[in-house]
Order: C-alpha cells, then structure tokens, then sequence
C-alpha cells in the first residue's frame, strides 16, 4: 500500500528527505506548543478535563507491559496514517478535484481530521478538540510532503512526547 499511488497527493513529486525532516521537526513543535495551548483553553478556561478515554488505555497499557505499549503505538500510528490520511484525506482530496486549491484542502483535511477524533472518545468529548487539530497538522505534512512516512512520523513523536508527560507527571 505504501508503493501504490492511490491518489493523486501520491501521484505528485515528493520534497527531499531533508526538506521532510524539517517540516516534521516544525511540525511536532507546533502540535506541542497547540497541545499546551488547547489544554490550557479546554482545562482552565473551560472547566473541563482534557483525558480522553483513549489517553487512559493507553497510559494502563503503558503501566501493563511496555513492550506491548511500544508495538500498540507503531501499529497504531501506521493505521491511522494509512487510513485517515492516505486513504480518506486522499480521496477526499481527489473527489472535490473540482473546487478551489484551498477549499479542496481545508475541506479534505477537516472532514478527515473530524473523523479521525470522533472515532478517539465521541464528537462531544472536550479532547476532540485536540484530536481534530492533530489531524489536520498531520494531513497538512503529508500532503505538503507527499509522504505518508513524513506523517506518521509527526504522529509518532507526538505520541511519545504526550507518554512522556504522562510518565513523568508534567
């Protein structure tokens, strides 16, 4: 699937790789400082809790047995990546081929990203917030990129860098 050009993002010429490693530098430094800024938006401002139901399991399983949590987390990050954004935010980019450039892209990158969310804790839980901004900055790097493993990437670290506040209590 990965060779494959399923869609017309794979179809395009991709940047080099070191153009791609620092839009993804870029990229997990944006979704921190985002991060933090809708924590505080969602916690203090808003009154409500920013643990999501997904956050919880996967923090019991990291306390379980780290090497499951290791191998859940590559898993996972390639799953969503292939699906939510190679799969859906490609071929939704592909079916508005019609419409205005950043129409098409805001429209793709949204309806994808709020996909990816709802299906993390529900459409109406606080965290969605954050979920459907993820989404986007990971569409926004694959398709500037062209690379799905520039994404995934992005999505990788952003998860280990959330564990890390997790276990160390920050």
């Amino acid at each position: 699937i990965f060779k494959e050009k399923l869609t017309s993002i794979d179809s395009s010429d991709k940047i080099s790789i070191k153009k791609s490693a620092i839009i993804v530098f870029l990229a997990v430094v944006v979704t921190i400082i985002i991060f933090y800024l809708l924590t505080y938006i969602i916690y203090d401002v808003l009154g409500s809790s920013v643990n999501s139901a997904a956050a919880i399991y996967i923090r019991d399983m990291y306390m379980r047995n780290k090497f499951i949590y290791v191998i859940f987390t590559f898993f996972t990050v390639t799953f969503e990546e292939v699906v939510y954004r190679k799969l859906l935010f490609g071929y939704l980019y592909d079916l508005h081929s019609g419409c205005n450039k950043y129409v098409r892209f805001i429209t793709s990158a949204l309806v994808s990203s709020i996909i990816f969310g709802a299906t993390h804790d529900g459409v109406f839980h606080p965290a969605m917030i954050t979920y459907v901004v993820y989404g986007v900055v990971f569409s926004s790097v694959y398709f500037y990129t062209k690379r799905i493993s520039a994404s995934m990437t992005v999505h990788v670290l952003n998860n280990l860098f959330l564990a890390m506040m997790d276990i160390f209590g920050i």
